[in-house]
């Protein structure tokens, strides 16, 4: 799916799809994915997401945790309400971050999901704490994701 979704990728050297920010490689595998379920209402989003593979599922998760996340936890619970309602998103991020072997952000995702909970029964619930957790994990979890998808390209690619 990586050469194919992304165009370009298919006259791009190894080194460079290798050469990009961790960051950058990150979006160039998951960003025609978001364009197909941003702003689709839920059955869009979860057929796109039932027909991915394990790596995109994966990926996909992440990337909603990352995107969503980006300004603490309060906006995150805000924009998955409507996916936490429907399915069982927790085991889905769970998933996720154990197929790339990040097993701290694992635990986080827990810690997530019981302040959501919380949280929607008191919004003065205090998320400081797991905000700051979120934060020391992060980048050590896109750290970790970029070098999978380098060391697996081919999970990537058709």
């Amino acid at each position: 799916m990586l050469y194919n979704l992304i165009g370009d990728y298919k006259s791009m050297e190894l080194k460079e799809i290798k050469s990009l920010s961790d960051t950058e490689l990150i979006w160039h595998c998951i960003e025609p994915i978001i364009n197909q379920t941003r702003a689709k209402d839920i059955r869009t989003k979860m057929d796109v997401y039932k027909n991915l593979t394990e790596a995109y599922r994966s990926l996909f998760m992440f990337q909603v945790l990352y995107g969503h996340a980006y300004n603490g936890m309060k906006e995150f619970f805000a924009h998955i309400s409507y996916l936490a309602d429907a399915m069982d998103i927790w085991s889905a991020f769970k998933s996720a971050f154990n197929y790339f072997g990040d097993e701290k952000m694992s635990c986080i995702i827990n810690s997530i999901k019981e302040a959501y909970y919380k949280y929607k029964q008191d919004t003065d619930f205090s998320l400081d704490e797991l905000d700051v957790l979120y934060k020391e994990q992060i980048d050590k979890s896109v750290k970790l994701i970029a070098d999978y998808i380098r060391n697996n390209l081919s999970l990537f690619a058709d």
